[in-house]
């Protein structure tokens, strides 16, 4: 067979692609949305995987910095639960899903909704977005009792 060697930036002329097989031409001309949709179950394993993959990669000692848009310091934050009954599918590709943190300074419970997009052959979350902040208090130090003589 011939190959077709193109400078970068060139594109090939009309009709270049007419000596391609026609298995070639069709998957040439195949839209990417012809893949059969993944169902909710594996969508939510997935899910899983690509957050918890995220995590990881960008986290630090086990403290995952998230930015508040406008602040100037991030937040490190711990994972508490991805809990995958909270993952609804958007669109076709789309799917959001709630994980909590704990953030330490100042002491809180942090909702962070993650969309993880499955078009295109590298899935990846493409939203990162505070869903809330529920300020919890310090326990209190425990008082310590003396025994009696």
């Amino acid at each position: 067979g011939s190959f077709l060697h193109l400078d970068p930036g060139q594109r090939p002329a009309a009709g270049a692609d007419e000596g391609l097989p026609e298995a070639a031409q069709q998957a040439q001309e195949t839209p990417s949305y012809a893949r059969e949709p993944m169902s909710f179950m594996d969508a939510q394993t997935n899910f899983q995987t690509v957050v918890e993959a995220k995590l990881a990669r960008e986290s630090d000692s086990g403290a995952w910095p998230y930015l508040e848009p406008g602040s100037k310091r991030p937040w490190l934050l711990e994972l508490r639960k991805l809990d995958v009954d909270t993952i609804r599918e958007l669109d076709r590709d789309r799917f959001s899903g709630c994980v909590l943190f704990a953030r330490r300074e100042p002491l809180a419970q942090v909702d962070i909704d993650f969309t993880v997009d499955f078009s295109g052959s590298r899935w990846r979350v493409s939203e990162v977005r505070l869903h809330s902040v529920a300020a919890q208090k310090k326990p209190a130090p425990r008082k310590q009792t003396r025994k009696r003589p």
